[in-house]
């Protein structure tokens, strides 16, 4: 603390008037408290102190502005470097939550709330793990059950309107008990089946990474009418998690890429290996290796020259997200 206050203690002259500026420590336990700003990028902090800055007014009169100063606990954690004053380093983009003091406890429902605030508001990168282990750093203790089986969860269609193109992306959204937030569609069209089944399946094995799993999504009255997209997606996420998870099947997802790029589930061996580049990078090492995989697998077929992909996977590259009139 002595750092911030040497930093910022002590006089600015403004026309040869000195204007006093000083750090008030804040009183322990510090609160902990959750914001997302500039990234958009979601930050745990506790609040350290408060900065009363000068300044003089049009009136000539000094007025004083108080600023919060926050500390994250980010690795490398607590470094002075690591403080934060809104305004000076970036602005808040959200309403601040408040979530205790330092050596209180929080359960599950407040890792959710923190997640849906990552997934909604931020980038969405921050993995629940990481979000305890953030909380831990800033003095928090968290109690979560081993295995929380949640059931069923509420499920409902979220959007995000875009004023320069006068377009809307859509999400399929879960709020409580263990967010998600995958996007289905966007630029006028529904996203690509590798990335929608991908991305749902990577934040299920997030969540089941703390002991969280959940049975599916319920859709809410007003999205009733996808509930059957949404149960497919979340079928084939579960069988891509099998695949990616449990065989070790990262081929899943080239294979998706490649199948993206054909249009076709049936190819020439040739076509299958440009393809492979284009869907995934030039120098892909693994074109066949993934093929072998999917054979393996009975997910495709080789015939002499000829590539056949089989039903299954088929099913999901096939899959997509349908939007329907809803009036």
């Amino acid at each position: 603390m002595d750092q911030i206050h040497h930093h910022y203690h002590g006089p600015t002259t403004f026309q040869g008037t000195n204007i006093p500026s000083h750090y008030i420590p804040a009183e322990k336990p510090y609160a902990v408290y959750a914001f997302v700003w500039e990234g958009p990028t979601t930050d745990i902090a506790q609040l350290i102190g408060t900065m009363l800055v000068g300044e003089i007014g049009e009136d000539g009169k000094v007025k004083y502005d108080s600023k919060p100063v926050y500390r994250m606990p980010s690795r490398p954690m607590f470094e002075f470097r690591h403080c934060f004053i809104p305004e000076d380093m970036g602005p808040i983009e959200n309403d601040v939550l408040f979530l205790g003091f330092e050596g209180d406890t929080l359960h599950l429902e407040d890792v959710a709330n923190l997640v849906w605030m990552d997934r909604h508001d931020a980038d969405g990168l921050w993995r629940p793990a990481d979000i305890v282990e953030s909380l831990q750093l800033a003095g928090m203790n968290i109690e979560i059950a081993e295995n929380n089986e949640l059931g069923m969860l509420s499920g409902f269609l979220d959007t995000e309107y875009h004023r320069n193109t006068d377009s809307c992306d859509y999400f399929l959204a879960v709020k409580k008990g263990a967010p998600v937030r995958v996007k289905v569609w966007e630029d006028g069209k529904s996203v690509s089946a590798k990335a929608a089944i991908s991305r749902m399946c990577h934040l299920i094995k997030l969540w089941q990474d703390i002991g969280v799993t959940f049975d599916g999504l319920k859709m809410c009255d007003d999205d009733i009418i996808y509930q059957e997209e949404v149960d497919e997606l979340m079928e084939l996420a579960r069988i891509y998690g099998q695949y990616r998870y449990e065989d070790d099947g990262y081929g899943l997802f080239s294979l998706l890429a490649c199948r993206e790029v054909l249009g076709t589930g049936r190819c020439f061996y040739d076509d299958y290996v440009k393809a492979m580049y284009k869907g995934m990078y030039n120098d892909y090492k693994h074109v066949d290796r993934d093929l072998e995989w999917a054979i393996e697998n009975g997910l495709a077929n080789r015939d002499g020259n000829i590539i056949q992909f089989s039903p299954e996977f088929e099913r999901f590259a096939s899959w997509q997200w349908v939007l329907k009139d809803q009036k």
